[in-house]
């Protein structure tokens, strides 16, 4: 571990924020501290921009993000797309389809917004993600039909959430999709969210677009993450580093951790990896 980090890339639910949904102030200093030193520091999330731009008010000096688990990459001194890699309009149409057939809740994103239904609002704790409730109520684009709206949308949506009742429904799913050979990038999240993007997008490819947009080499970065959907990018990046908090595949993969997310793993990962 002796080679020199040039850059850090953070998961943010479960990594950067805490229990509360906060950054606490040691993280930001050291996020602060990080780039004041010359390093790229940059939020690798499976988070839609209006999901980030609360958080985003904290860091005027961050100038990339890389969302929507590697769908949506950012500039953000230009406010512009790097780039944009949504799911083709047949992929989007058929596993909106099968949700509405299967009861489930989708929640989309599209060009940086997410989209919900009215109705399944009140039904956050059904589907086992209270609290996404009062991040959707305070950033989303609620609408009276998803699915009407999202075979509007389709071939411009990057990535879909599909909400379900149980972990054993969420695998149904999974199977199907499998012996159908839909192809995409299917990944588990929370207790029961199966997180679906286009084929071969991951947080580890908006890693790769954003290092080839900043001039790095993957083994540069440092990547930070709790869960599933870091996977990819915790082993594509130089070092993997798990929070406190991660599951124990995550674990398993990486070769550092550091303290949980409510006791600023993140600085830790920062200033003894980062910036030692």
């Amino acid at each position: 571990m002796s080679h020199t980090y040039r850059a850090i890339a953070l998961d943010m639910d479960g990594t950067v924020l805490n229990s509360e949904q906060r950054i606490s102030p040691a993280t930001q200093k050291a996020i602060h501290d990080a780039i004041a030193a010359g390093k790229e520091v940059f939020f690798c999330t499976g988070r839609c921009i209006t999901e980030v731009e609360f958080y985003l008010k904290e860091f005027p000096d961050m100038h990339y993000l890389s969302a929507e688990n590697g769908a949506l990459n950012f500039d953000l001194f230009t406010q512009k797309p790097i780039s944009h890699l949504p799911m083709d309009a047949e992929l989007t149409r058929f596993l909106l389809g099968n949700a509405k057939m299967r009861g489930l809740m989708p929640v989309f994103f599209c060009k940086g917004l997410d989209y919900v239904d009215r109705a399944h609002l009140e039904k956050t704790d059904y589907y086992n993600v209270p609290v996404y409730h009062d991040i959707l109520v305070d950033s989303a684009q609620i609408v009276d039909n998803i699915f009407a709206t999202g075979y509007k949308l389709a071939g411009e949506i990057e990535k879909l959430l599909l909400l379900h009742p149980s972990p054993q429904d969420r695998q149904k799913t999974i199977d199907f999709l499998e012996a159908m050979n839909v192809q995409g990038s299917y990944v588990n999240a929370e207790i029961s969210n199966l997180e679906c993007t286009a084929p071969n997008v991951t947080k580890a490819h908006g890693m790769e677009i954003l290092c080839e947009k900043i001039g790095l080499a993957m083994e540069d970065v440092i990547m930070v993450g709790d869960a599933d959907n870091d996977l990819a990018a915790l082993s594509a990046a130089g070092l993997g580093i798990a929070m406190g908090n991660a599951n124990d595949t995550v674990k398993r993969l990486c070769p550092v951790q550091v303290a949980d997310n409510d006791h600023d793993g993140v600085a830790e990962a920062i200033y003894r990896y980062l910036l030692a």
